[in-house]
């Protein structure tokens, strides 16, 4: 019997101290199938959400699909954008400083894939909010970077970000 997808570390990043508000993953290696980022962390300012860039792309080339629903009872919520400078999402991250806020996994497939625009998906749990994700890169280079930024504020420190690496078996 063939065993299932493996996943592989290939970087972990523990964010120490509150003065960045980016994490950058470079040198990704070209041999895996998929990518799988998962992120614990928080935020120091009120209301704020990230956003990711590949390769260092900041053009207008990113597309992306958000679905929230708070866990306080209020109104779901959804948001699209086209021609976006990165693939934002919005958690409303409480501005808790003492605490982990965001549970996150994004699946990013066929990353290296020299032929095919490049997809994610994320699921995330906040302490206010769960929300799914959908985003595109239109760009038909491998990933080899993913620069991960708050939109305000700064990552909380403690936070950790592990990306992996998808072989398929």
């Amino acid at each position: 019997m063939t065993s299932g997808p493996t996943y592989t570390p290939i970087q972990t990043t523990t964010v120490s101290g509150t003065s960045t508000n980016n994490v950058t993953f470079s040198s990704i290696p070209s041999t895996y199938t998929d990518l799988v980022l998962s992120i614990n962390n928080g935020g120091t300012s009120a209301a704020q959400g990230y956003a990711f860039q590949f390769n260092g792309d900041t053009g207008t080339n990113y597309s992306f699909t958000t679905f929230w629903s708070p866990l306080t009872g209020s109104t779901p919520g959804a948001f699209r954008a086209t021609n976006a400078t990165g693939i934002y999402q919005f958690s409303g991250l409480a501005g808790s400083t003492t605490t982990i806020v965001l549970a996150a996994n994004i699946n990013i497939m066929n990353y290296s894939n020299t032929t095919t625009y490049k997809t994610l998906l994320q699921r995330s749990q906040s302490e206010q909010t769960t929300q799914a994700l959908v985003g595109l890169w239109r760009n038909t280079s491998a990933i080899t970077s993913i620069n991960l930024f708050m939109g305000s504020g700064n990552i909380q420190s403690g936070s950790t970000f592990t990306l992996y690496g998808i072989s398929s078996a």
